[in-house]
């Protein structure tokens, strides 16, 4: 989603980043009957590196919307949640103060594109909704 369509949908405020690296999932941390596995932190410092050069204000305080889209060169099953912890695990400190303040998501997949990327834009809510979905 382009600078220009958010402020039309109304979130002239949105911090729209380009992450020029292939979206994977969050690996989790193993024990087995070896001992533990951490896995390695290299990944998710690459995504938190281009979201300081992108975004260089002090982080967001209240509570957070969340819009991605990423990208994969292939076409193998990921699970979204994974890819999105991951995003949101990078942005801690630097777009907001923690990941919990992420209120509302948007996310997107597509598979076997010519150039995997993630782009994802945030924006804070001013006001959360109140919504009823059984009335």
């Amino acid at each position: 989603m382009t600078r220009s369509q958010l402020i039309l949908l109304g979130f002239p405020r949105a911090i729209i980043i380009a992450l020029d690296l292939s979206p994977g999932p969050k690996a989790r941390h193993r024990t087995g009957s070896r001992g533990s596995y951490a896995p390695d932190k290299a990944d998710e410092q690459a995504i938190s590196w281009q979201m300081r050069a992108a975004y260089r204000r002090e982080p967001l305080a209240g509570p957070v919307a969340l819009f991605v889209r990423f990208y994969r060169s292939d076409h193998r099953r990921v699970d979204t949640d994974n890819l999105v912890k991951r995003l949101k695990d990078a942005g801690n400190g630097i777009i907001y103060v923690d990941d919990s303040q992420v209120v509302e998501e948007h996310v997107y997949l597509e598979r076997g594109s010519d150039h995997p990327r993630t782009e994802v834009a945030f924006w804070p809510i001013e006001v959360e909704p109140e919504v009823n979905l059984l009335d």
